[in-house]
């Protein structure tokens, strides 16, 4: 059984998510083989309810992506721009292209609708190689040969990239993408598709509509998030600032390791946030649904948990507010949802 799937069967016998949302997950997950990546797509103090609005409006996204400008073109969608086929790239019959990277050079990837796979090499050399299924993928250097425009097409690819590029930019429209082990800031569209990210160190900003997207031990020292309707996994991962936006779909944050500074925050419209995190951590709550309820066992036997802790929770009709402050505060977590339930464990 690999990592992935133990964590999801974890958090169902910890019943932080339920049987139908591990079945998603589950179906969710993709495949080994290169450019057969499958998916089964089944189907700050708030003190009363008055105040819930305005603690929501508080979580502000604040990233913008550069593609959220609507004069913002890729290259190669500029007036006049032409692929220079061959300038930087050779290949083979076998449809497998390489090209040389500076150091702290930047990948620009668009890719349609097949599959994509980015991992990163073995050794450390200073190759990029792409496999894919398509003939017709090319590369171009750009002008201060610090970028490398890639067009995949349609093709089913995986890419190999050493560990001095420095980032990596992805357009993408339907289809999977599977990205692994990279030490470069990954920032990433997507419109329908799932995603996987593991064992990542480095930025991490992802903008998708449909589909199921899941980070596991990646340490980041900040994690942007948008999503339209899905689900949104994060286990095991070190960072300073997490932020998560999402209409429709359930957000679960499973932190491993005791924090003590930083902030996170998680608004969704309507679904399920589910918040767990060790004991020995410091930090503080905030927390509101609007049409809904709170679960938590922050005040359970706090004798044998915390070293101290202030609790405030007040459910009512009109909805859900809970304010804590465990072990002194120090990290800042704010939760908010519309229709839904949250639930926060702390472990020990």
């Amino acid at each position: 059984m690999n990592k992935a799937r133990e964590i999801i069967l974890r958090l169902l016998s910890d019943g932080k998510i339920t049987i139908e949302e591990a079945e998603e997950l589950l179906d969710a997950m993709p495949n080994e083989k290169i450019g057969k990546i499958r998916f089964d797509r089944g189907s700050r103090s708030a003190t009363s309810p008055n105040t819930e609005k305005e603690a929501k409006r508080d979580i502000a996204y604040e990233f913008h992506f550069p593609w959220d400008d609507p004069n913002w073109k890729w290259p190669w969608e500029e007036e006049g721009w032409q692929w220079h086929w061959g300038s930087t790239v050779t290949g083979d019959r076998r449809n497998r292209l390489t090209f040389h990277v500076e150091e702290n050079s930047n990948l620009s990837i668009k890719s349609g609708d097949g599959n994509l796979s980015i991992q990163m090499a073995d050794d450390y050399n200073d190759l990029v190689c792409i496999n894919s299924d398509n003939e017709e993928v090319k590369s171009i250097l750009s002008e201060d040969k610090i970028t490398h425009y890639i067009n995949l097409g349609d093709a089913n690819a995986e890419i190999i990239i050493p560990p001095r590029v420095s980032s990596v930019k992805i357009s993408k429209d339907d289809g999977d993408v599977n990205i692994g082990d990279l030490k470069s800031n990954v920032d990433l569209k997507s419109d329908d598709g799932n995603i996987s990210i593991s064992g990542l160190n480095g930025n991490i900003y992802v903008a998708m509509n449909d589909g199921n997207l899941m980070i596991r031990d990646a340490n980041s020292e900040e994690i942007v998030l948008k999503s339209d309707d899905g689900n949104i996994l994060l286990d095991n991962i070190v960072s300073k600032n997490v932020a998560v936006n999402m209409n429709d779909g359930m957000v679960s944050m499973d932190i491993s390791n005791a924090v003590t500074e930083g902030n996170f925050s998680i608004a969704v419209d309507d679904g399920r946030i589910s918040l767990s995190l060790p004991a020995s951590s410091s930090f503080r709550v905030t927390a509101n649904v609007e049409d809904g309820i709170i679960k938590h066992n922050l005040n359970d036997d706090l004798d044998k948990k915390f070293s101290s802790a202030e609790v405030q929770h007040i459910e009512n009709d009109d909805g859900s507010s809970l304010v804590a402050t465990i072990n002194g505060g120090g990290a800042e977590f704010t939760l908010s949802l519309d229709t839904g339930e949250i639930n926060i464990q702390a472990q020990y």
